[in-house]
């Protein structure tokens, strides 16, 4: 993989996607001008947002500047499908995923290592315990929490970059599809949060997991943490059954709701950061990969739908419609 100039992408504003006041979701506008732009994954950096994108051409490195710029700092031809990123503190460390390789797509056990102040990709002499897609990771406690399927289990491993080295952990893991829930799964308060599958679930790595919600199977849905909250945006329960829901998630208290604002298109597997505002990048909807960026000011909406948490006897949740 060879550094190309720096490209800057402007991206035109566009007016706000619906009329109705109480809808706090506005178009940025493109994301690139190719006609296919798949956002494989996001990563908030400080204060600073980068972003691994596919196009037909190949897969670049992005720096994104709110609200409408992107800044390419390396792009390569070869195609490869790697959805699992974390920052570290000082590069993204990037697990598995799917490369094209002599005519074919693979699985990969890579772990790629990209420092966006040096513009540097390199591969890790550390590799996943076995070639794989479906894979999840999470940064938290100065090690990276690995979630994987092995031999149709999901397991759970720890990675320490300091001296890449592997550490499995003896817990059960409920995740039926851990690639399914790979831009779903956030980390806060000293555990990892997952919205994915059948519900939503909580990781410690000193207690394991814990289930929190049942819902509908809904899959790859975006995930993010701002003020305190987590958001939980969109999905799929099926390639023609995309979500346009928004749900926030109130670590502290559990308490789980849905908000006002909705996609203006249904989509799933986006990715999202939070921050003043939440920006969701791409997804696939009904119409195929949505190149496009969202603002969506999450704090100017409002919870309207509860949903009743896990009782000790683990009931399905049922809707509280209408309560404020």
């Amino acid at each position: 993989m060879k550094p190309q100039p720096l490209l800057l992408i402007a991206i035109a504003l566009l007016c706000c996607c619906v009329t109705d006041e109480g809808d706090k979701i506005t178009s940025l506008g493109k994301i690139a001008d190719e006609s296919i732009v798949y956002v494989w994954w996001s990563v908030k950096a400080e204060d600073r947002v980068y972003l691994g994108l596919g196009t037909v051409d190949g897969t670049s490195f992005a720096e994104f500047h709110p609200p409408n710029r992107l800044e390419i700092l390396l792009s390569s031809e070869d195609f490869s499908q790697r959805e699992a990123a974390v920052w570290d503190g000082e590069e993204i460390l990037i697990f598995g995923g799917t490369v094209f390789e002599n005519g074919k797509y693979s699985p990969t056990e890579q772990i790629l290592s990209f420092n966006p102040k040096l513009e540097r990709l390199r591969v890790l002499n550390a590799s996943l315990p076995h070639p794989t897609s479906d894979v999840a990771a999470v940064w938290g406690d100065s090690r990276v929490y690995i979630f994987l399927n092995n031999s149709e289990r999901c397991e759970v491993y720890a990675f320490y970059p300091s001296n890449e080295s592997f550490a499995k952990l003896d817990v059960s893991c409920p995740i039926e599809h851990p690639g399914g829930c790979v831009h779903s799964v956030v980390w806060y308060g000293g555990k990892a949060y997952f919205f994915c599958g059948e519900g939503v679930a909580s990781f410690d790595p000193m207690g394991g997991f814990k289930w929190i919600a049942f819902t509908d199977r809904v899959w790859v849905r975006a995930a993010t943490v701002a003020d305190g909250y987590i958001f939980a945006i969109g999905g799929s329960s099926g390639i023609a059954e995309t979500k346009d829901e928004i749900i926030r998630f109130n670590p502290k208290t559990g308490e789980l709701c849905e908000m006002r604002t909705k996609l203006p298109v249904a989509r799933g597997q986006a990715v999202a950061v939070g921050g003043e505002y939440i920006y969701i990048f791409g997804g696939y909807t009904k119409d195929g990969y949505a190149n496009e960026i969202l603002r969506y000011d999450y704090r100017g909406d409002k919870c309207v739908n509860f949903i009743q948490l896990l009782n000790d006897d683990v009931k399905k949740y049922r809707p509280n419609n209408g309560k404020q």
